[in-house]
């Protein structure tokens, strides 16, 4: 963008506390005001120093120079604490070797069997519902989500069962991270409360289901193939039917020829499983109560969906058709990123915006905060799904926009959820109109993911316009 970086100091300081309490109860708006103070931010987290990106040239140094900056800082350390050094969370130096063994499981030649997952789950779910029937949509995307992830992670052996409980636990796990992340009292986690039981209680049962998971297919793939003792190479992967996920990353192998260890498909299973079951209803909830609050882009979605689909549910071969569905989806994660703060640490000391930072520093981003800068976005709380266009989406400037990272860690499922959004929102919106029953969005709570408080829409019934 070519301006001149500014260095300033975050307003609001408590004494002992810092900025704290403000980011732990209304960080939303904590974050958005400190653009004002410069384009990196000093605050406080108790006694220690932190700083905030608030500037896209400054979250690009920072994303695409993963040595200096490494995923580590509040956020990750304790979230690490049950996912483990999986994919998305593990450090620089793990990193690699992860992202070589799991990236085939995401390669676009499996993507069509996932699609037919995700249209079949869908379907599952929406066809229970009833004209006039008022839902909670986080509840059903949530379902949704939970059944594909199940099966596309772990879908044979019993794994679906437990991959299925896995997701459920961590919907209580991502809630209590945040809180523990941002508490400036750490004596607080340790004590005995009801929901620190509830928080270590669901990891030992996330653990517990992951393991028995990785046991039945290493039992399994041993009854089935006693005497090979190579597995293929991902390289080599090239047209093999692929039954889920974890299947792949077991036979993968690093460029040592090693494979995943117990522990470290583990990992994989838990950080996967969440992600991909947690980013995607978010997205997808917000995606209708958009629509619900905005009727003239409803209504051409609803046209967009009834002339390519005509009632019936989206396919594979859909997707490059639902132009609009896709504008829809991308102004949604736009403004309400489901991971919507993270974390970095530098690795030795070096500089940002020309102030000096030693090795050891938090650095906090925020694609919500980055998503609504004015002069990044015309109109930034506009929902506007045709900024997207082509002939306007060029002068979105470079790094502006990052619901999914950018980088060598950019998120490793990013088109698995760009193709699951898509379908399943197409084809919920071929056969029912969601109708907002309450006058605004409740602003969401503080937690991991930029989740909806509660969102209840009503389910109108709708036939395909001819």
């Amino acid at each position: 963008m070519g301006a001149t970086l500014t260095v300033g100091t975050a307003q609001g300081e408590l004494p002992l506390l810092g900025h704290a309490m403000r980011l732990r109860n209304d960080p939303l708006n904590f974050l958005g005001s400190l653009k004002d103070a410069g384009d990196l931010v000093r605050i406080k987290l108790g006694p220690q120093t932190a700083y905030v990106l608030c500037h896209p040239d400054l979250v690009q140094q920072v994303l695409l120079d993963e040595r200096t900056f490494d995923k580590q800082g509040p956020l990750w350390d304790k979230l690490r604490k049950f996912t483990g050094d999986g994919i998305g969370t593990c450090p620089f130096d793990r990193h690699r070797r992860q992202r070589r063994i799991v990236q085939p499981a995401f390669h676009q030649r499996h993507m069509r069997h996932y699609s037919e997952i995700m249209i079949e789950e869908a379907a599952l779910v929406t066809d229970s519902w009833s004209d006039g029937q008022t839902i909670d949509i986080l509840d059903e995307m949530y379902d949704i989500t939970t059944r594909v992830m199940a099966r596309t992670l772990a879908s044979t052996h019993g794994g679906m069962t437990a991959t299925t409980e896995v997701c459920r636990a961590m919907d209580v796990v991502m809630a209590g991270t945040y809180q523990r992340a941002t508490s400036p009292l750490r004596v607080l986690e340790r004590l005995p409360t009801p929901g620190n039981r509830r928080f270590e209680d669901a990891g030992k049962r996330i653990n517990a289901a992951v393991d028995a998971i990785i046991r039945t297919y290493r039992e399994a793939a041993a009854a089935d193939q006693p005497d090979q003792a190579d597995q293929l190479d991902p390289a080599d992967a090239e047209g093999q039917d692929w039954q889920d996920i974890l299947s792949v990353m077991m036979d993968g192998r690093d460029d040592s020829g090693h494979g995943l260890t117990d522990t470290e498909l583990r990992d994989q299973i838990i950080i996967l499983a969440t992600a991909g079951m947690e980013t995607t209803a978010s997205a997808i909830s917000w995606t209708f109560g958009l629509l619900a609050r905005h009727p003239e882009i409803e209504r051409q979605l609803h046209e967009e969906v009834d002339a390519v689909l005509a009632g019936r549910p989206a396919t594979w071969d859909d997707l490059p058709k639902l132009r609009l569905t896709e504008r829809v989806v991308k102004e949604a994660l736009r403004l309400y990123p489901p991971g919507w703060l993270f974390t970095r640490s530098t690795t030795r000391d070096t500089e940002l915006a020309g102030h000096p930072l030693p090795a050891g520093t938090t650095i906090f981003y925020s694609p919500y905060i980055l998503h609504r800068r004015p002069d990044l976005f015309a109109e930034p709380d506009r929902f506007d799904p045709d900024r997207w266009l082509e002939d306007r989406a060029r002068d979105i400037p470079r790094g502006a926009y990052i619901p999914f990272g950018t980088g060598g860690r950019k998120c490793i499922g990013d088109m698995f959820a760009m193709i699951e959004a898509p379908l399943t929102v197409s084809s919920i919106a071929a056969r029912w109109q969601l109708v907002a029953t309450t006058a605004n969005h409740r602003p969401p709570p503080p937690q991991l993911a930029l989740n909806p408080r509660s969102m209840p829409l009503r389910l109108r019934a709708r036939q395909p316009a001819h």
